[in-house]
């Protein structure tokens, strides 16, 4: 007995769901290359536009943020390639050397960081801190790291990757651990992926009031100063790929861009063809 047309209907209709989901499922794997430059405005502004916090004011680590410099030891969903988990962007694919050389070279700006990293996209649950503290220096244009505690070994059960690497900056000159220091930035940034890219942004500058030799290996000396300028940033952002988007601040500013990075489709080894065969005593060839 033939089945009737209609009858079919649910049936087509269940697998263009089943289908449908399995494709959503896929497309929501996202992948994305960071790119950020902060720096200093170094034009005097009046004092009423400046965004001043009191000293006592500091940005904490979040117990699951991502250490900006660190290799990534934490756990992501199992959808997501940790091949792909804030991996550090190497110098040839960085693409804001415009932006830089121009900071670099007026006397208005003066650049503080730029750096980039490739991390999947996260929904608002998902979503990690990435952190950052490094201290700044007169004589460079590029911040010197604190040092950081060492990050545990990854854990298979983690889900981190073994293979990370620290995440740099810009490549600077080797500094003299006894250097003038005249500043410390602090940054915390979280990607959002919902039904758009979502940026959320904290920066805190400490403009220290004077130089001199500090060292670099105690980490705790700026606490110690008093009456030294802070500058906070915090905003939310709503980005476009691709665009290249301006923080604002009277005194310390960033530039944003976000890429999508497409992985690349894995290599498959083709099969060896067999090897023919000949017959010793007719001479024909077996394949």
């Amino acid at each position: 007995m033939m089945m009737k047309a209609y009858n079919l209907r649910p049936l087509i209709l269940i697998l263009a769901f089943l289908h449908l989901g399995a494709v959503t499922a896929e497309e929501d794997v996202r992948y994305y290359d960071i790119e950020l430059i902060v720096y200093e405005n170094l034009e005097p502004i009046p004092p009423e536009q400046k965004e001043v916090k009191p000293v006592s004011v500091s940005l904490e680590k979040q117990e699951n943020a991502v250490t900006l410099g660190q290799a990534f030891t934490g756990s992501l969903p199992k959808k997501y390639d940790t091949a792909y988990a804030f991996t550090p962007l190497q110098q040839e694919e960085l693409q804001l050397s415009d932006e830089v050389n121009r900071i670099r070279e007026s006397e208005k700006y003066r650049l503080l960081l730029h750096t980039g990293w490739r991390q999947p996209g996260l929904s608002n649950k998902e979503a990690l801190d990435i952190y950052f503290k490094h201290l700044a220096s007169p004589k460079s244009d590029v911040v010197v790291p604190l040092p950081e505690t060492p990050a545990a070994s990854p854990s298979a059960e983690t889900g981190a990757n073994p293979d990370a690497t620290p995440m740099p900056a810009e490549a600077a000159p080797e500094i003299d651990p006894q250097t003038e220091i005249d500043g410390e930035l602090q940054g915390v940034i979280k990607i959002v992926l919902a039904r758009y890219l979502h940026l959320n942004i904290e920066l805190l500058y400490k403009k220290l009031q004077g130089t001199g030799a500090v060292d670099l290996f105690d980490s705790n000396y700026v606490e110690e100063r008093e009456n030294d300028a802070v500058y906070y940033l915090k905003q939310t952002r709503r980005m476009r790929s691709v665009e290249l988007h301006y923080i604002d601040h009277p005194v310390v500013g960033a530039l944003v861009r976000i890429t999508q990075f497409v992985p690349p489709e894995p290599v498959v080894e083709e099969p060896a063809a067999p090897v023919p065969i000949k017959n010793k005593t007719t001479g024909t060839i077996k394949r």
